[in-house]
């Protein structure tokens, strides 16, 4: 039994009668970048997460003793891939990989206060909230 072969190269494009313009090996190089950046963004959150935690609560505790507000807070934190709009430029919309930190039982003073502590960006990651949440994008 003989079994034929074809080898998709650069110059061969078509296949059964559908032309390729490109190969999809053509995009290795953009999915290697994206998982780099990923990775690289990665291991800067394996590294910091306990140092963003702690200004979590620091920032709580200031807020708390600012707003003359003594609630029991409780942070959550999760993965999500994040999707909106910049508050102060309403047509810049972000999305990618993010950080999400609950405040449960956090007024929106305090949450706003938290985030403006960070002054709205920490070490390049930009900060987003949204009701009790404070969203940190990846990078």
């Amino acid at each position: 039994m003989k079994v034929k072969v074809k080898l998709i190269t650069e110059e061969s494009r078509d296949i059964n009668n559908v032309t390729f313009k490109n190969t999809t090996e053509d995009q290795f190089p953009y999915i290697e970048s994206a998982l780099n950046i990923l990775d690289n963004n990665f291991n800067w959150w394996k590294d910091s997460w306990p140092e963003v935690e702690q200004l979590i609560a620091q920032y709580i505790d200031k807020a708390n003793s600012d707003k003359f507000e003594s609630t029991q807070i409780i942070v959550t934190s999760r993965f999500t891939v994040f999707h909106g709009v910049d508050e102060k430029a309403k047509d810049v919309i972000w999305t990618g990989p993010a950080i999400v930190y609950t405040l449960k039982g956090a007024s929106p003073a305090i949450v706003s206060s938290v985030k403006n502590q960070f002054g709205g960006i920490y070490k390049g990651r930009k900060i987003f909230k949204d009701g009790n949440q404070l969203i940190f994008l990846f990078g």
